[in-house]
């Protein structure tokens, strides 16, 4: 079996890769998930269906996001040990400082949708769910994600128009 060299290979064919195996896996645990056992119903309520794959499509977004986070966590101090290396710019463009304004202002929005998320009890299936933590933990992601698209949105429009800015 011939042994792949991960240091010589490009960096587009690697994350093309890692790419693929994680729709595959993807794909396998929520096929699996909606094909087998999907409508067992649950012992409690039988008007619920409880399908015999939550658990692994559970641990499967826990798996993901600790990667994830990770991969952001080693990027990070990847990148700013090599931007401590030179001046910042690279093609007269200020790479440095846009680095430390993604990183903090990501971290600001995180941090403040927390701050702001409710902790209001929800009733989940029939049942009270009045877990603090995770209520805001949820409000926080969402309204981050909702803020973030936001945000990327109007840089492609910014960017769109960089045509007319310029005459």
């Amino acid at each position: 079996m011939k042994k792949i060299n991960l240091r010589s290979m490009h960096v587009e064919k690697l994350s093309q890769r890692v790419f693929y195996v994680l729709v595959g896996l993807c794909v396998v645990v929520f096929g699996l998930f909606y094909v087998v056992g999907y409508d067992m119903p649950y012992v409690f309520n039988p008007e619920l269906n409880a399908p015999i794959f939550t658990g692994v499509v559970i641990g499967t977004m826990y798996l993901l996001f600790f990667l994830a986070l990770a991969c952001v966590l080693w990027s990070t101090y990847r990148g700013f040990k090599a931007s401590g290396k030179t001046d910042g710019m690279v093609n007269n463009v200020p790479g440095r400082t846009i680095s430390y304004v993604v990183f903090v202002g990501t971290a600001v929005v995180l941090l403040l949708s927390l701050l702001f998320g409710s902790s209001a009890e929800l009733i989940v299936n029939g049942t009270l769910f009045s877990n603090a933590l995770l209520l805001k933990l949820s409000d926080m992601f969402i309204y981050t994600i909702s803020i973030l698209l936001f945000v990327a949105l109007g840089a492609v429009v910014f960017g769109l128009t960089r045509y007319y800015r310029r005459r």
